[in-house]
């Protein structure tokens, strides 16, 4: 992982993680360095347990968060796969 990306960690009761990064549109998580230029809005992207690629929040449908507090009971993996745009 590129050492410029930092982010959140939310635990789910259910099981499992979602890590969130938020910044400035012009940059993704998956790159391995930041944009030294700013558009100045923001995107959101979330990553399943710790792993894998960054996904933009334009690809669930919905927000993943309240997915994932409105099925505290699920796994968070579930939850992924329900909430990700086919």
């Amino acid at each position: 992982m590129s050492d410029w990306v930092k982010f959140r960690t939310i635990q789910h009761p259910g099981g499992g993680s979602i890590d969130v990064w938020t910044g400035d549109c012009i940059n993704n998580p998956n790159n391995p360095t930041k944009s030294g230029l700013q558009l100045n809005t923001t995107a959101r992207y979330f990553r399943l347990n710790g792993q894998g690629k960054w996904v933009h929040s334009h690809d669930f449908d919905g927000d993943l968060i309240v997915w994932m507090n409105s099925n505290d009971a699920e796994k968070v993996e579930d939850i992924w796969n329900i909430a990700l745009k086919k």
